[in-house]
């Protein structure tokens, strides 16, 4: 008889906490102030109970604003690009931009994407704000290829567009309608990307985006799940490196991004150093063999991308025109 494969589980529970009076003078009061606690709770995987506090109501009723908001904002342009110039660590040559998503809204002011994009993704909206900038974005990069400038656009994709049957269809149908060669279009993932779950999916997905000449990049690598096998069984073509890895070069992480390069080499992979923001981070990347990099160091986010950026480590080629 065959033993039964054992299986291991993590339990955990989100514990929110509501006071008669002072939190809710009803039932139904009290467990909606608890329930707000311990979604909070969980949000933040917090290993104790949360209380309840009023300001909990106040961010639910600022994330329902912007949730609901969402679909206008796009409909009335108050969404908007900012392009991020990456160049070879080597030369200075540029070689493309990555396209980063801002939202001016009329009565809160400029939202953060790390505040809208969680929002966006909780109610289910970010296929359509993802189709949305990739649409952008290829536009963009034609014009660029029309003006002779010869820049990719990197794009952000999240796994729940992965998810999607149709997301072959919209990116090709983008890439079509804009006129843009596919090898100009770079899409960047995260390391969930490669969680066991939905390996065939998206497997499938990113296999035929690489048949179209698409370059697929692991973004923030080091944040989150990876391990070799995924990185050889699936058709990516670059890593990014954590910008946090970046900011403590001179400390462990060093020995991180020595190991990423390794990795990228053995895997022929190109590699990217994201938030390089000095000449010493920029000399040491350099020397470890980092085939591009992006941050403040090299060019800022703007909407009208120069083609002119800054590289100071290369000593008397500081500026590099592209």
């Amino acid at each position: 008889m065959t033993r039964p494969s054992s299986y291991a589980y993590d339990i955990g529970a989100s514990i929110g906490v509501a006071r008669y009076p002072e939190d809710g003078q009803g039932l139904e009061e009290l467990i909606w102030a608890a329930d707000l606690a311990a979604t909070q709770a969980k949000r933040q995987n917090a290993t104790v109970p949360l209380n309840y506090d009023h300001s909990l109501a106040v961010a639910l009723q600022r994330r329902e604003r912007i949730a609901d908001d969402i679909p206008a904002g796009l409909k009335q342009d108050e969404f908007w690009l900012a392009f991020q110039p990456i160049v070879a660590a080597a030369t200075g040559d540029l070689h493309g931009f990555e396209a980063l998503l801002r939202w001016t809204h009329p009565t809160l002011g400029t939202l953060s994407p790390d505040e809208f994009i969680p929002i966006a993704e909780e109610s289910n909206q970010i296929a359509m704000v993802g189709a949305w900038v990739l649409d952008r974005a290829c536009a963009a990069a034609a014009r660029w290829q029309r003006g002779g400038v010869r820049a990719a656009v990197a794009v952000n994709c999240s796994v729940r567009q992965l998810s999607q049957p149709e997301f072959v269809d919209i990116v090709r149908g983008a890439l079509t309608r804009h006129q843009l060669g596919a090898q100009w279009l770079h899409l960047e993932v995260t390391e969930s990307v490669f969680m066991p779950a939905d390996d065939a999916q998206t497997l499938a997905v990113l296999t035929q985006l690489d048949e179209l000449g698409i370059c697929l990049a692991v973004d923030d690598f080091g944040t989150g799940y990876s391990s070799l096998a995924r990185l050889r069984d699936f058709p990516m073509r670059q890593i990014k490196i954590d910008k946090s890895f970046i900011a403590d070069i001179d400390g462990r992480s060093r020995s991180v991004i020595e190991g990423a390069a390794l990795i990228a080499r053995r895997f022929d992979l190109q590699i990217v150093a994201e938030g390089v923001e000095t000449e010493a981070q920029a000399t040491a990347l350099l020397s470890l063999g980092i085939d591009s990099f992006q941050g403040y160091l090299v060019g800022r986010p703007v909407a009208q991308p120069q083609t002119a950026v800054n590289c100071p480590w290369l000593g008397a080629n500081a500026a590099v025109a592209g």
